[in-house]
């Protein structure tokens, strides 16, 4: 089965808005985004971005996603590399499902992403790209992230980092090396982990 979202194909949506648009077609470009995509449909269905949420969810017997009320300890469930990809938003967790909100519930890629990311069964609910994205870039942003990180870090936190004289290496013992810098920042980093519940850690280079 061809996956509509991924391949910038929108027309999915003209099955939820033919009984108000009747024979006219859904006009927007081909590579139309799905923020895009959803504006082009409200403008022809006359209609408000939660009203189109309400209509795609009754289409597909889903739920309209409410993104004020997801919990904390869902977003740890799901990394920040699936989250932007796919523009999904884990909303709550049980011990076999996350629900996830997403502005395009007919991404299969999506679903598969989430459910390797989390291990969990995703059921999805419908939320418009704006309200989505806003609360992307609040709950998943770089400042964020490093809050929650410093939050755990002890008050001796300047032992942790310490500047290395860049004129060359030098030879250092197998029990300096036990105690240097670089491993108490793993052992934080470990720590961390341990208390936010995470099931692995991934450290990716910056560009």
């Amino acid at each position: 089965m061809a996956n509509l979202a991924r391949s910038h194909s929108h027309q999915w949506l003209l099955a939820i808005l033919r009984p108000v648009i009747g024979g006219r077609e859904l006009q927007m470009a081909p590579a139309a985004s799905l923020r895009d995509a959803w504006e082009a449909a409200c403008r022809a269905g006359g209609i408000s971005q939660e009203e189109l949420a309400h209509r795609i969810a009754a289409h597909y017997g889903l739920r309209v996603a409410d993104l004020s009320a997801a919990q904390p300890t869902a977003t740890k469930l799901l990394p920040a590399s699936v989250v932007h990809q796919f523009e999904v938003f884990p909303l709550r967790e049980d011990n076999r499902h996350l629900f996830v909100a997403t502005s395009a519930p007919i991404d299969l890629d999506a679903e598969q992403a989430v459910r390797f990311a989390s291990g969990r069964t995703p059921v999805m609910e419908v939320a418009s790209p704006v309200a989505l994205l806003d609360t992307i870039a609040l709950r998943y942003s770089e400042d964020r992230v490093v809050g929650t990180i410093l939050q755990h870090i002890d008050d001796d936190v300047e032992t942790l980092v310490q500047v290395v004289d860049a004129a060359g290496p030098a030879a250092i013992t197998t029990a300096d090396a036990e105690q240097s810098p670089i491993i108490k920042l793993s052992n934080l980093l470990l720590r961390d982990a341990m208390q936010q519940g995470a099931s692995d850690v991934h450290i990716e280079p910056a560009p």
